[in-house]
């Protein structure tokens, strides 16, 4: 880390302090303006990062909104909770009515059977 420069400024130079440098003539100021510069350096590459994280933070927000607006809430699921029931109760009425159907079908074939059966000498 660079050294502390104490004292006044006018508009030419530290007056009545320590620079905190080891002599020159400018009063500390060429240090001075150094650690300015690379302050303003540093500065301008955090401004750009700064930048870089609110373009990346604007895009998973209008991510995070889209899966949000796509998402279930908890009516949508006790919705489709109500539908899967009475899907499930008309599901099974249907295949208790087939089932009758089909047994009703094969005892008529079997009937049929056993009449052509009888009416046929061997």
């Amino acid at each position: 880390m660079g050294k502390l420069v104490t004292g006044r400024f006018s508009g030419d130079g530290l007056k009545e302090g320590n620079s905190g440098s080891s002599g020159g003539d400018d009063g500390g100021m060429s240090e001075l303006l150094r650690r300015v510069t690379n302050l303003e350096t540093d500065v301008k590459a955090i401004q750009g990062d700064v930048s870089k994280i609110q373009r990346d933070v604007a895009v998973e927000d209008k991510t995070l909104d889209h899966m949000v607006s796509i998402m279930a809430t908890k009516s949508d699921i006790v919705e489709i909770k109500a539908a899967m029931a009475n899907l499930e109760t008309s599901l099974h009425k249907e295949i208790s009515s087939l089932i009758w159907k089909i047994m009703t079908w094969f005892v008529a074939a079997i009937g049929l059977v056993f009449a052509i059966a009888r009416y046929i000498k061997p």
